[in-house]
């Protein structure tokens, strides 16, 4: 009897490698094109903590207070090196950052990091990644679920609010148009 025929109701895996690539390419291909959607929902923090009110762990070695930008407009960008939009819109954070640091402003990145922490520090070196980047970990997970979809992006103002939630990818216009209404308050 041929193995490529078997009896109703019984199960086998495909046999070839070429199978296997086809439906690897199927699953990432519907990734892409749904977009990049993840499994729970993100929440503003609870209690009197602030939501800068975490440690995090840097793509450099360091262990930052995330407090110590209490005072500071805030983006907190969930991201993920996988995720095609997240990558998009890093060079226009970059710039912001830069071109806003001095006004009181500063972007968090934190990677969720599905493929690990050094997939995510050598991610961070070929972007040239400019602002705090770091891991998503437990001390972040206390204050935030894992977001619903990335690229998320929560605005903080000076008082360590959470005052906007922003979901998806937009242009570095628009995140201008955002920073400067939080750093004229």
């Amino acid at each position: 009897m041929n193995n490529r025929f078997r009896r109703a109701g019984t199960a086998s895996l495909p046999e070839s490698p070429r199978t296997y690539l086809w439906l690897l390419g199927l699953t990432l291909a519907g990734l892409f094109i749904g977009g990049c959607e993840l499994e729970s929902e993100i929440y503003c923090p609870v209690d009197d903590r602030t939501a800068l009110d975490f440690d995090l762990y840097t793509v450099d070695g360091c262990v930052c207070d995330m407090s110590q930008h209490l005072g500071k407009v805030v983006l907190i960008n969930f991201w993920d090196t996988w995720c095609g939009p997240c990558r998009s819109e890093i060079g226009d954070f970059n710039e912001l950052y830069l071109d806003y640091r001095h006004a009181g402003f500063e972007v968090i990145g934190i990677a969720l990091a599905r493929d690990g922490f050094y997939d995510v520090r050598d991610f961070a070196d070929d972007y040239d990644i400019a602002y705090t980047c770091g891991i998503f970990n437990s001390d972040v997970a206390e204050l935030y679920h894992r977001p619903a979809a990335i690229p998320t992006t929560l605005v903080v103002d000076r008082y360590g609010d959470v005052v906007n939630t922003i979901v998806g990818t937009h242009s570095y216009d628009y995140w201008c148009g955002v920073v400067n209404a939080y750093l004229d308050e």
